[in-house]
């Protein structure tokens, strides 16, 4: 926009205004006019010799075009876009690149509305797509439909298979090295191992029980973790252990559980065995962390025969005491 000093510069900026409408105006009229002759030449192949003012598609439909201006139009059209045009595209600054191209389409090839404009500014047209290759186009997209659908076939097998994979259901495991030393046994309690101890197999005290036992490299039996809970006649019992053996005896440290018709004991349990590789010798316990079948909470300290020589406990109803006793168990003292 050009001002000059002195001049009422809304005067100038509406005239100015007024240049580029006009500008814009002949721009679009000569592009129109310029897509009627295109039309008209890729067309039918009319001749170039037609009667003056004959019909042409336009933006409004069929419309009159006066083929004489449109012969002066086409010597005059390079001016024109030296202004306002680049060749072959929009008016500058006025109308998009997309929309102008949509709408030249439309003028160039006659189409209506919402359909593929032409492949160029020469006015011709893409060929429709033959029978032939939308049939291929078909039949490929099919082929690829059957094999995602056998891909995915594949895989649910292969997830049944997984999940079929998750339950075991076996009556007993042997964990063993290399060399098929026996290190743990998983099993029910019909087929549970009975201990052994330098490569001697002993009875079970109490029968055994379903759980897990652990072996050392020797092959020993050196503990395990056991379960039972049943109902019976008059009433219930239950119980569980986790239990550690001295080498090539029997536990040492064990941390239990048992409960029967309603009397419930559990805690740490110590115990001291002998030197002798026997687990039928026996052994004394020597402390005792937990709670008592009288819902004391107690600590008991016992002497290598196993007799509890002092006891610190609370009783059910909150009241702590603490005793000393004498070999035959009777308190020596006791506080409060």
């Amino acid at each position: 926009m050009n001002v000059k000093t002195g001049d009422d510069p809304s005067r100038a900026i509406a005239e100015d205004k007024a240049r580029h409408c006009r500008a814009r105006s002949e721009s679009v009229r000569s592009e129109l006019l310029e897509g009627a002759a295109d039309s008209q030449c890729g067309a039918g192949g009319q001749e170039a010799d037609h009667a003056q003012g004959e019909d042409q598609v336009g933006l409004f439909g069929l419309q009159r075009v006066d083929t004489k201006e449109l012969g002066e139009h086409q010597a005059g059209r390079g001016a024109v876009k030296q202004g306002h045009l680049s060749r072959g595209g929009p008016p500058a600054r006025f109308v998009g690149t997309d929309a102008w191209h949509g709408i030249r389409g439309r003028i160039v090839s006659g189409r209506r509305p919402g359909m593929d404009p032409p492949a160029s500014r020469a006015g011709t047209v893409p060929p429709p797509v033959t029978e032939g290759e939308r049939s291929r186009a078909m039949t490929g997209n099919y082929a690829e439909l059957v094999d995602e659908q056998a891909e995915l076939a594949e895989l649910r097998a292969r997830v049944e298979a997984l999940e079929s994979r998750r339950v075991l259901e076996v009556e007993r495991i042997d964990v063993v090295e290399a060399g098929g030393a026996l290190r743990m046994v998983i099993s029910n309690t019909a087929r549970a191992p009975d201990p052994v101890c330098d490569g001697e197999t002993f009875e079970r005290p109490g029968g055994n029980a379903a759980g897990l036992i652990f072996y050392n490299e020797e092959g020993d039996e050196c503990g395990g973790l056991v379960f039972a809970g049943q109902c019976h006649d008059t009433g219930y019992s239950a119980g569980a252990a986790l239990l550690f053996d001295q080498f090539k005896q029997d536990q040492v440290v064990g941390i239990m559980h048992h409960e029967a018709d309603g009397g419930r004991e559990g805690g740490l349990w110590v115990w001291d065995r002998p030197d002798e590789a026997s687990p039928s010798k026996g052994g004394a316990t020597r402390l005792f962390v937990g709670k008592t079948r009288e819902r004391s909470s107690v600590i008991e300290l016992r002497d290598a025969q196993g007799r509890i020589r002092l006891q610190l406990a609370v009783a059910g109803d909150g009241t702590p005491r603490l005793e000393f006793l004498d070999e035959a168990g009777g308190v020596t003292v006791s506080l409060p």
